[in-house]
């Protein structure tokens, strides 16, 4: 495998999983905004919007289907990547129930109902990193020094602005 395809294969497979881990950076204030509410201000604003929308689970599996294309996954990366795809995918159906109650609830107009949906979009926050950790930690395990070392650069917030 040329090493661009590697590089682009291995800094893909970071964003699918953190897609997953990422999901509620929109904050408590507007994890769940979307529709008319979608530009809401807080930390919500726009990526919130995507967060709710019918089209997540499109990207997650466009993200998907693109590491799949580029990576040369060994027979044991194999496994644990499709353990983490179904993670991610979990992760996104939970998010798709919390946004569906949220909408239920509609736009909170005091105090007590934005903290009840920041509880909402915190705990499952947490309970869709739960799930995706473990299998991103296992599939990172088993990636060569290379591998990991990309993805540690896609993390490093320093990294994602270079280039090596």
């Amino acid at each position: 495998m040329k090493r661009r395809t590697v590089i682009l294969s291995v800094s893909s497979l970071g964003a699918v999983a953190l897609v997953a881990v990422t999901l509620f950076a929109a904050g408590p204030g507007g994890a769940f905004a979307h529709g008319r509410w979608a530009s809401g201000g807080g930390w919500g604003g726009h990526g919130a919007a995507r967060l709710c929308s019918d089209s997540r689970d499109a990207h997650i599996d466009d993200a998907i289907r693109f590491v799949e294309a580029f990576a040369n996954f060994t027979p044991e990366q194999t496994g644990s990547w499709n353990a983490l795809t179904t993670a991610v995918r979990n992760g996104s159906a939970k998010v798709g129930q919390a946004c569906e109650t949220a909408e239920a609830a509609g736009r909170p107009s005091q105090a007590p109902q934005h903290l009840a949906r920041a509880e909402l979009a915190l705990t499952t926050a947490l309970g869709v990193l739960q799930e995706v950790k473990p299998a991103f930690v296992d599939l990172y395990g088993k990636l060569n020094d290379e591998q990991r070392e990309r993805i540690d650069d896609l993390l490093d917030r320093k990294g994602r602005y270079h280039r090596r």
